[in-house]
């Protein structure tokens, strides 16, 4: 028991120090998760972007950038291997929908497959190989995959309905 005792007060002591340590330098000695909120002016429409998350941004020079974020600092991230881009010089972000994309993606590889089959299928009955019929089916997949592909992401201007902030807290 005097040995519990005795190693309990001395780890105590040992935190005690490394938290009095850390106040001296000025650090807390804990690390804040920093959060990008995109939100929309008088809504409750927002994206929050953590480190790790992809962003498609496009700079007030015209200058399109995408990857993923690796640091957020107050006035500053810092996307893909050090690239750092000021959050007044962002002029749109593309928010990006889930869904559409991977609609998109699997119709046109739906369609690619069809057309594989087909062509497969005519080969070993030893058919005329291209009909008019069999592109009717992979080219409206085609289509509407793209269709798709276009829809899944929507540009959102900085500053007329959209803002940035940078929150200490991390949201998920």
């Amino acid at each position: 028991m005097p040995f519990m005792r005795r190693s309990i007060s001395i780890l105590f002591l040992f935190l005690a120090s490394c938290h009095a340590c850390c106040q001296k330098m000025g650090n807390t000695g804990y690390y804040l998760p920093k959060t990008l909120l995109l939100e929309k002016i008088g809504t409750r429409h927002q994206q929050a972007y953590q480190e790790g998350d992809r962003i498609k941004i496009q700079t007030k020079n015209r200058e399109m950038l995408a990857g993923n974020i690796w640091e957020i600092d107050d006035t500053i991230i810092y996307i893909g291997i050090g690239r750092p881009v000021a959050l007044s010089n962002i002029a749109f972000v593309y928010r990006e929908y889930g869904f559409p994309r991977r609609l998109g993606s699997y119709l046109f590889l739906g369609g690619l497959v069809y057309f594989g089959i087909v062509t497969v299928n005519h080969l070993l009955n030893n058919e005329q190989v291209f009909t008019k019929d069999m592109f009717i089916v992979p080219t409206s997949l085609f289509g509407v995959g793209l269709i798709c592909l276009a829809l899944s992401e929507k540009r959102c201007k900085i500053g007329d309905r959209w803002k940035l902030k940078v929150l200490e807290i991390r949201m998920n």
